[in-house]
């Protein structure tokens, strides 16, 4: 494919990207980086453990139930399956849009029961004073043509200065628009480098019409170089098409969205087939 001969092509001339594990004299695996860009200690991002997560905010039937946050009983139900998630290499969710007050009640009471390295993903009106502070959860926000930039970045600056970690979902509209991939990367640095946050980069490819341009897209955003981590820890890739969960797993990303778990076998088979696996 284009990305596997582009990454074949190009060499990454930047001292900070680390690909691979590092190893110390005696065999010890380095488990962070140093980062001189941000002045950070950055996890070292692993390409060969395939991480999931499950969209629920299409689910008619709600995933989380509506009084979670008042029920011990419930709580107990749901730590349960949450952990038969991470054990089928599921390790976030993507929760429907908040509507109602005890959406950010139950959302806390969610956080607070999470496996480590689980993640929520939320959007909606909520204020980061209802939600409790947790290093496993991060804001939902568009990017795009319809997206006035100047509110994109007050919103992203704003969650950034609160401690929120923040989501930047790009859908096919965005990109499928008369808008190079370059350009669009461009942005997504620029954004970055000005204001922070953007921990992940949810990229969506549903339709074979859009497959060729998401995988320019994937390419070009995987060759930004930007304080932090790297956008290939960052990208979350939503797409069933071939090519496209093929080509991103290749370039190294390790993150996939699914909404079922014949979805899960579905890139669990693309992972095998180069030699990678499912975090579990």
């Amino acid at each position: 494919s284009n990305l596997r001969r582009g990454i074949c092509q190009k060499t990454n001339s930047s001292s900070r990207i680390v690909s691979r594990p590092v190893f110390l004299q005696g065999g010890r695996q380095l488990s962070t980086y140093y980062d001189s860009q941000s002045g950070l200690h950055i996890p070292v991002h692993n390409e060969q453990e395939i991480r999931l997560f499950l969209n629920l905010s299409q689910q008619k039937e709600p995933f989380v139930p509506h009084q979670l946050y008042k029920q011990s009983d419930e709580a107990y139900e749901m730590s349960d399956k949450l952990k038969a998630l991470a054990e089928k290499g599921i390790h976030g969710l993507i929760l429907p849009a908040f509507q109602f007050p005890r959406d950010a009640r139950n959302f806390n009471a969610l956080s607070a029961i999470l496996p480590s390295n689980f993640f929520l993903l939320y959007s909606g009106g909520v204020s980061a004073g209802e939600l409790g502070k947790t290093e496993n959860s991060s804001q939902v926000l568009g990017f795009g043509e319809s997206i006035d930039e100047e509110e994109l970045q007050e919103s992203l600056q704003q969650s950034v200065q609160s401690g929120v970690h923040t989501t930047l979902a790009i859908k096919e509209d965005d990109y499928l628009a008369d808008v190079e991939a370059i350009t669009l990367a461009s942005k997504i640095a620029s954004l970055i480098d000005t204001v922070g946050g953007c921990d992940f980069i949810w990229l969506s490819s549903k339709s074979e019409s859009s497959a060729d341009t998401a995988v320019e897209v994937c390419e070009e955003l995987t060759y930004l170089d930007v304080a932090g981590p790297t956008i290939k820890s960052r990208l979350l890739v939503d797409s069933l098409i071939d090519d496209v969960v093929e080509d991103a797993m290749f370039a190294g990303v390790n993150k996939f969205i699914v909404e079922d778990e014949r979805e899960v076998e579905v890139i669990e088979s693309a992972a095998k087939e180069q030699g990678k696996m499912l975090a579990k």
